[in-house]
């Protein structure tokens, strides 16, 4: 009995001593706590520094300064302006003057004549009227044929110019005038020996020249020029001349 109530009575007291050092343990932990806060206000240093105004201007030039952004309307280019004071000059060119021709030499009719030729009165100089085209034979009569090259073509002219003369008519007022009087005609002799496309190159007269073509027309059909033993077309001058002296 004495042993319960003992156990019974020293409950209270144990419990009584467990919440003492509970609360001691509290008051101690609040009291640090008040020290660190303390300590921190009375340590801490608050320290506030102003940052001054930048001057653009008088900043450092190793300082890189960006420009602000900023968007221009670009201006439209003027139109140019038309002066109504300008004048258009407009300056005639002449025209260039015609070329004056040369003088042709008169025609010489002795330069074909020659007495005691070897095919009659007339001396022919092949240079002097170059024929268009080589040829083996030239246009000719019978009384020229088997001939070639340049025995061919002196005889042919010789032969045309003597028929020519017997069938030209002679006008009076050339009998009048006396002297030589001559013509160097032109004309083609197709391949088939017909003569066209008369011309007169040179005359001493103009009623020699008319009567000169009137002649060829009379002229029977020629044996054509032959190369390479073909009938070829080719043209030729023949020159008239004829004498009134005696």
């Amino acid at each position: 009995m004495n042993h319960l109530t003992e156990t019974i009575m020293k409950k209270p007291a144990l419990k009584n001593r467990l919440l003492d050092h509970s609360n001691r343990f509290l008051i101690g932990l609040l009291i640090a706590l008040a020290s660190v806060h303390l300590a921190f206000e009375y340590e801490t240093v608050r320290i506030e520094y102003k940052l001054p105004d930048i001057d653009i201007n008088g900043a450092d030039p190793n300082d890189e300064v960006l420009p602000p952004v900023t968007f221009q309307k670009m201006p439209e280019m003027p139109k140019p302006k038309v002066n109504p004071d300008i004048i258009d000059i407009v300056i005639d060119i002449p025209e260039p003057a015609p070329e004056e021709k040369e003088e042709e030499e008169p025609y010489d009719p002795s330069q074909y004549y020659v007495d005691n030729d070897e095919y009659g009165e007339e001396n022919l100089d092949p240079e002097d009227h170059p024929t268009p085209i080589f040829s083996s034979q030239y246009p000719h009569t019978a009384a020229c044929a088997g001939l070639t090259n340049q025995e061919s073509e002196n005889c042919s002219r010789m032969e045309l110019g003597r028929l020519i003369r017997q069938k030209m008519e002679i006008p009076s007022i050339l009998r009048d005038i006396g002297e030589k009087q001559g013509v160097l005609i032109e004309f083609t002799v197709n391949r088939k020996g017909e003569i066209s496309d008369v011309e007169v190159i040179q005359s001493t007269h103009k009623s020699l020249s008319k009567s000169a073509i009137e002649a060829i027309k009379k002229l029977p059909k020629l044996m054509p020029a032959t190369q390479n033993e073909l009938p070829v077309e080719m043209r030729m001058k023949v020159p008239i001349v004829v004498d009134f002296s005696g």
